[in-house]
């Protein structure tokens, strides 16, 4: 299966497809890409939310991509703590004393 119906059927499955562009809109990117021995990135990931939108990607050296990914695993990683770390804070204001929650806004 070509790299371009594989990334549309996971951005499909994950609901992160836009609706401006059609399936077939996605085929130029990824044959230059190759052609160009590089690959397709999406400049704000999908898994940070991004959509699979033409908008939405650049082609990148493989060297330039995974740098640029192993970046967002680390920006993921902190979101993910932060997550847990705000729930921790609204665990902690939600077992608060009813006459002390006003405190915690």
């Amino acid at each position: 299966m070509n790299p371009a119906n594989v990334s549309y059927s996971r951005a499909k499955y994950a609901g992160l497809l836009c609706d401006c562009c059609k399936k077939e809109d996605f085929h130029a990117i990824y044959i230059e890409a190759a052609d160009l021995g590089h690959e397709v990135d999406h400049r704000h990931p999908k898994h940070l939310g991004g959509l699979h939108c033409m908008k939405n990607l650049q082609i990148l050296t493989k060297a330039a991509h995974k740098e640029k990914s192993n970046g967002e695993l680390s920006d993921a990683a902190f979101e993910r703590a932060m997550a847990v770390t705000n729930k921790q804070v609204e665990d902690m204001v939600g077992s608060l004393p009813p006459d002390l929650s006003r405190f915690a806004a």
